[in-house]
Parts: C-alpha cells; structure tokens; sequence
C-alpha cells in the first residue's frame, strides 16, 4: 500500500516538472521536441523568445492537467498529491478550484499517529496549497467566505488569510471587505470571520 502511494506521488511529480515522455503511435514520423532550456541558454534572442514560450506553454498544460486530478471523483490521495503540487507551483490559475475544495480532508490519524499523506500534505491540501500561492489566493478566500453558508470553510479561509498575511493585515482584509459588501448574508459571514480574529488579537494583547 505504501509502495503503491509512493509511485502515485512520483508520477504526478514527473507530470508537473514535465519528465514524463508522451507516448508516440507506432509509425508516426514526429519532430523532434524543443529543448525550452537549450535554447534559452543559447543566448539568442529569437531561440530565447521561443524558450520562454515553450516552458509557459508547458507549464500551463501540466497546471491544467493537475487541476483535473483534484477533481472528487479521484483517490484522496491523487487530488492531495496534485493540490500539492499546484502549491509548489504557485500555480494561481489553480486558486479557483482549491477554494472549491477547501473542505476536502485528508485522514489525519492511523493507529494513534498523523497518517503519512496528512504529513506530506496537510490534513486540509487544497487550503496548504493556496497558502503556498500567496497573495494571488486572496481574492478567492474572501469570495469564498462571503459566498459560503458552511462556518467552517469560512473558519478554513480565515485561517489561510492569517497565515498569508499575518492577524493584523487580515482583519484589515476582511473588514475593508465587509464595508464594501452589499449583500447583507455577505456581510454578514465577513463580520463574524472578523470578530474571530478580533477575539484573537485582544487575547494576544492580554
């Protein structure tokens, strides 16, 4: 079983650094594939215009395919393991689909101690991963906690806003967010999310 995960993890690696070969059918006359870094290290402009193309192409393609295997019909470990490495990608185009999914939980403990998969990627991944993001995942959280009845994804959201840009910064976050919010239900969510970290901030202060 453990064998079997680890195989899981490294063919996704391969997929997002882009090791894994494309099958070719069986007669087919192919070109032979770009080298992006060759020919930025050639120091052409022309071939170092064409490598950046290629790499951004590419990237795009395996962020793309990663974001598939997030999708719930696939094993937990699979999507934790792609949510992963979106973060590590600092993948932004991705931060749509990993507030969609911030509820989505790795099973924590096996046998009294913190399962292997939780180790390596978090009990919660899509929330790690969009902490991994950073500033571009922003937006999408405060969305999230504003469209959001669920307590505890807004909980989940707050969370990863703290841990990007600090308790203080994010109240100021959530509380621009909820004056500017025309939605009362809206304003609403952001105005408890914000009392939680005011709580916090006086405690911090005791």
């Amino acid at each position: 079983m453990k064998s079997r995960f680890i195989v899981a993890v490294v063919l996704l690696a391969m997929l997002a650094l882009g090791l894994s070969g494309s099958a070719v059918q069986s007669g087919e006359q192919t070109a032979p594939a770009r080298n992006p870094f060759e020919e930025i290290k050639s120091g052409e402009l022309p071939k170092c215009k064409s490598g950046v193309s290629s790499f951004l192409d590419e990237r795009a393609r395996k962020i793309k395919a990663l974001v598939e295997l997030c999708e719930p019909a696939q094993k937990a470990n699979t999507r934790a393991a792609a949510m992963h490495l979106l973060g590590k990608m600092r993948a932004p185009e991705a931060c749509p689909m990993l507030t969609e999914h911030l509820a989505f939980t790795l099973q924590r403990f096996i046998t009294g101690k913190l399962s292997e998969a939780a180790r390596l990627f978090g009990p919660r991944p899509a929330r790690e991963a969009l902490i991994e993001i950073g500033k571009p995942s922003l937006p999408h959280l405060l969305t999230r906690i504003k469209d959001s009845p669920q307590l505890v994804v807004g909980n989940i959201c707050r969370g990863a806003i703290v841990k990007i840009e600090g308790r203080d910064h994010a109240r100021e976050l959530i509380e621009e967010a909820m004056h500017a919010e025309r939605d009362p239900e809206a304003a609403k969510r952001l105005g408890k999310q914000l009392g939680f970290i005011e709580k916090q901030i006086k405690g911090r202060r005791k």
